[in-house]
């Protein structure tokens, strides 16, 4: 995110400073073509960037509040849909509800064998999905060896080239969602790294 803010401050700089050398008179016709050219190239980075920014800004909910929910689960769905193979990290699905959009939409992954769930233990919800097709994970038995774990996160594009993470973050009776993608690489194989190591670890749910 911040790589696309700077290229958004160069974009603009670029946007400027080329404003004041643009002159049909004083230049030859390529040296106006050429500056006019790098006027549409900056205008087209400035603009994608804007709109990438504007997208992945980070949201907030209020948690406390059943219509803050019903937020949070429309949103996540929003995300879900533009998405391939899926991995969920949760620990018991809470904003999936019986008959929701979330869990038509996850019975559909399911089916195209495009989603993947790790949960504490395994619940209705996730009995439901698996037997759609979806690979279905429980952690709960790793934390006999202390391994309780306090982050949430989902995985969109998984195994995919422009992999996204999005990452719930509960702050007082907020809740955050943040976006990491092709400008944070660390952290989008962070996700990756954890996810693996949990598939040679967790127990596959039955």
């Amino acid at each position: 995110m911040e790589q696309a803010l700077y290229r958004m401050v160069g974009s603009l700089g670029t946007l400027v400073t080329s404003y004041f050398l643009v002159d049909f008179e004083k230049y030859s016709v390529w040296g106006n073509v050429f500056l006019l050219a790098v006027v549409g190239y900056s205008t087209a980075f400035l603009f994608l960037d804007g709109v990438r920014v504007f997208t992945h800004r980070t949201r907030s909910f209020n948690r406390t509040s059943d219509a803050g929910k019903s937020e949070i689960a429309k949103y996540l769905v929003q995300q879900l849909r533009s998405s391939g193979s899926v991995v969920i990290f949760s620990k018991d699905l809470t904003w999936v509800k019986e008959g929701g959009d979330a869990e038509a939409l996850l019975l559909k992954k399911s089916e195209a064998k495009e989603l993947i769930i790790f949960v504490e233990d395994e619940l209705p919800i996730t009995t439901k999905l698996r037997l759609k097709g979806a690979d279905v994970r429980a952690y709960g038995g790793q934390k006999k060896k202390g391994f309780t774990p306090k982050s949430r996160f989902t995985v969109l594009d998984y195994r995919a080239g422009r992999t996204r993470v999005m990452v719930g973050i509960p702050s007082d009776g907020k809740h955050f969602i943040k976006h990491y993608g092709d400008d944070d690489v660390e952290v989008v194989d962070l996700a990756k790294d954890f996810i693996s190591l949990l598939e040679c670890t967790s127990r596959v749910a039955k």
